[in-house]
């Protein structure tokens, strides 16, 4: 049983989960970078709801 996994195969298995690591790591960095433009984005827009009685956000967005 020994035959089955042969020595030459293990760099290769090292290199393979090397890349599947650095994959979810930019899945998982994509996915936190969007999850916080759309908090961010929410938050200006709340903020712009807020605060159209004063005209103050949408006077620098005009």
């Amino acid at each position: 049983m020994t035959g089955l996994v042969p020595s030459p195969a293990r760099p290769y298995l090292v290199v393979w989960c090397l890349s599947y690591l650095r994959i979810v790591c930019l899945t998982l960095n994509m996915i936190l970078c969007l999850a916080f433009s759309l908090h961010l984005s929410y938050f200006l827009t709340r903020e712009l709801r807020m605060s159209e009685n004063t005209n103050t956000w949408t006077n620098c967005y005009a």
